[in-house]
């Protein structure tokens, strides 16, 4: 997968011959994110490079970059976003000294997709977890087959038994969208804990997202047995599902990371959500796979 990354970079590298570098948006040990100008139609590119532990090319990303003039209004904001997705929510918000206040929203009561926006629950658990002295920033975790994910990130390239403290995982699930360090954290507090979070931050309907899935078990779902497993996923209560997710999925093999390929275009997965009478855990059908 590295060699197929080099060669896509090369690829554009070469297709974009003089290319300059106009600035650098992200710059952390692990990541970069650059913009940088090109020829042809897309004039402006933003090329994101992250490595593992060894040094090693992790993920390459390159994308246009959206070049326009800065929206005034929240309408411009607005027409903005819906000019690029069918469906949109958004919230902003100003969070301070303990609260959260809303600024601007749209649709924030119709029930949609969260991608990983499911990753905070996941910390609001962690922060809660060292809090009661239950766990420590310092704390080691190991990295293990059982608990990689695939991409967005870059702990699934590690060795088996790679130790790396609670931090550096908390870190790198909401810096990156590391989906390996989340599921290494819900091992670490518990499912349990995780779906308490879900009522306890004042989620709408924590019940669509009972269970809490597992980025690797909503890959396995979106990927696996299509879209068989996932609809008997969909159709299951509670207890079903869970236990879907212990005898079945939770058993079978990570997909190959070539699997994701088709999932930015695969309408089906939206369908299904939609086909679902309680529009069932839209974090299961919306995997996040920058």
């Amino acid at each position: 997968m590295r060699n197929q990354w080099l060669q896509a970079l090369n690829e554009w590298l070469q297709a974009k011959s003089g290319a300059d570098l106009l600035s650098i948006r992200v710059d952390q040990p692990s990541m970069v994110a650059a913009i940088v100008s090109g020829g042809g139609a897309e004039p402006r590119a933003r090329v994101g490079l992250t490595v593992d532990s060894r040094g090693l090319i992790a993920d390459l990303d390159i994308s246009p970059a959206i070049a326009g003039p800065v929206p005034a209004t929240w309408a411009d904001v607005d027409a903005a976003l819906r000019s690029v997705a069918p469906d949109v929510r958004l919230l902003v918000a100003n969070a301070s000294d303990g609260s959260c206040q809303p600024l601007h929203s749209i649709d924030p009561a119709t029930t949609g997709p969260f991608g990983s926006v499911m990753k905070l629950y996941v910390l609001y658990a962690l922060g809660k977890a060292v809090a009661a002295g239950k766990v420590r920033w310092d704390q080691a975790l190991t990295v293990t087959a059982p608990l990689k994910s695939l991409p967005s990130g870059v702990l699934q390239y590690e060795p088996d038994g790679t130790q790396i403290s609670v931090l550096e995982a908390a870190v790198k699930m909401i810096s990156i969208s590391d989906n390996t360090a989340m599921d290494i954290l819900i091992d670490l507090v518990g499912r349990s804990a995780v779906e308490a979070a879900l009522t306890e931050t004042g989620m709408a309907k924590p019940s669509l997202n009972r269970p809490f899935l597992t980025t690797r078990e909503t890959f396995v779902l979106t990927l696996e047995q299509w879209p068989a497993l996932a609809k008997r996923y969909v159709a299951a209560d509670e207890a079903g599902r869970r236990a879907l997710l212990a005898n079945t999925v939770d058993r079978l093999p990570l997909p190959d990371m070539t699997a994701m390929r088709d999932l930015a275009t695969r309408g089906d997965i939206t369908e299904l959500c939609s086909d679902s009478a309680r529009r069932e855990p839209v974090g299961a059908f919306q995997p996040d796979h920058r």
